[in-house]
């Protein structure tokens, strides 16, 4: 039996040898070449781009929680009460002595948790139990970087700083 040679048993071959370029037919207007170059804009690879928005939402957690702890690193030591502070004035057996520290005052030999406040030319400081904080504190006044004047019920007290 001969077997005719047809071109049609040849079809793969014809097509992986020719190294003509495809021809296409060319947009007919400039209408559809704005419609295919602006889908072409938007067939990015899907994953990169969810890879490109998790690293902005990290980076930006990341900025978030360093900028939080260098705020309470400088709300710390800007609090100009910090340190220990006593009555120098008054001609008593007994000296008074307040020390302040960055979340409790020991005043009278007593500790007590408290949070500041801190404004220009004055600090208030209020007594918390737990998590309940005290809706009125003792209001210090600062003279200058050595003295605060402590605002009580009987009147000032002058307070200068001994550390």
């Amino acid at each position: 039996m001969f077997h005719k040679e047809d071109d049609t048993l040849d079809l793969l071959g014809q097509y992986t040898k020719s190294k003509d370029p495809i021809k296409t037919k060319p947009l007919e207007n400039n209408k559809e070449r704005i419609v295919y170059r602006d889908a072409g804009k938007f067939t990015i690879n899907k994953k990169t781009t969810k890879n490109f928005s998790f690293m902005g939402i990290s980076l930006t957690a990341i900025f978030i929680i360093i900028l939080f702890i260098a705020m309470k690193t400088v709300s710390y030591n800007s609090n100009p009460l910090i340190g220990k502070w006593a009555d120098i004035n008054r001609n008593t057996p007994i000296k008074y002595m307040i020390e302040f520290t960055e979340d409790k005052i020991i005043k009278l030999g007593m500790s007590y948790k408290v949070n500041y406040e801190v404004y220009k030319d004055k600090v208030e400081v209020k007594m918390k139990a737990g998590f309940v904080e005290s809706p009125i504190g003792e209001i210090y006044y600062i003279k200058d970087k050595n003295t605060i004047i402590e605002q009580t019920i009987l009147g000032q007290r002058i307070l200068k700083r001994i550390e």
